[in-house]
């Protein structure tokens, strides 16, 4: 299964496996120390907070999973988490600008029908694939695609014949 897996959906597995991982003992460390708490309670910082990035660590491990076996309710998942950091990000702007774009970016990606299928989620909403070729031209393709290519069954333009989905209108193929 590990073969098919597209790089970038091993590389957020990683991430948040690692990021859950260091949230867990980062949090429990500022919980267990009582002077880390005296500390953290002079700055001011809310020991609710503390509790709150422990319990979203928990929750990122097996959302790590799922994005490592392509399970359907970790991709959910993971637009979720990723849709929330952007609206908390959005809120500490303009300290939030980083993860604001890299939020962004996970969602943008986390919407390409390549990833949407190795989470095997069908229907929704697709974003195109950027690409660096130039767009085919509007006129009425011809009746036999190039070697290797067929033409998508909505929008008609050629394709890799290997594709499932249109990587301009992200429809299903035959």
């Amino acid at each position: 299964m590990s073969e098919n897996r597209p790089l970038g959906v091993t590389i957020l597995a990683i991430l948040m496996a690692i990021g859950g991982i260091l949230g867990i003992i980062g949090a429990i460390q500022i919980l267990t120390n009582p002077w880390i708490r005296i500390a953290a309670a002079l700055r001011a910082v809310n020991i609710g907070l503390i509790y709150f990035s422990l319990l979203l660590s928990i929750v990122a491990l097996p959302i790590a999973y799922g994005f490592w076996t392509g399970l359907t309710w970790s991709w959910y998942a993971g637009l979720a988490v990723s849709g929330l950091s952007a609206i908390t990000n959005l809120l500490q702007l303009p300290g939030g600008i980083l993860g604001l774009i890299i939020d962004a970016v996970v969602i943008y990606y986390l919407l390409q029908p390549n990833v949407k299928e190795w989470f095997k989620v069908m229907g929704g909403p697709t974003l195109p694939e950027i690409s660096l070729q130039a767009k085919p031209s509007t006129s009425e393709p011809s009746s036999t695609p190039p070697p290797g290519m067929k033409f998508c069954v909505t929008c008609r333009r050629a394709i890799p014949s290997s594709n499932v989905y249109c990587p301009y209108c992200g429809a299903k193929q035959p």
